[in-house]
């Protein structure tokens, strides 16, 4: 992950870590997966809870905007072809 930052910052800054950018209350990066397969969702979220991600998903598009409200993800990983709304 540090490569991302690398052509941003001068060799003396230190390289924030993005888990704790725009963070939940713990300070852990809130991740949103949506996806109408279940054992995508499951095995993403649990990969990147182990990560130390804040994770919640949605299993269709409406979900996704309800918990989007509530959640306020600062990252959204969906899939772009779902049934009904996507």
């Amino acid at each position: 992950m540090r490569e991302m930052f690398s052509d941003r910052r001068s060799p003396d800054e230190p390289v924030p870590d993005p888990k704790r950018q725009q963070g939940g209350s713990d300070g852990a990066l809130r991740v949103l997966i949506v996806d109408d397969h279940d054992l995508f969702r499951t095995g993403l979220r649990r990969l990147l809870t182990e990560e130390g991600f804040e994770v919640r998903d949605a299993a269709n598009g409406r979900a996704a905007a309800a918990a989007c409200a509530w959640f306020r993800p600062a990252v959204v990983i969906m899939d772009m072809n779902m049934p009904g709304m996507s």
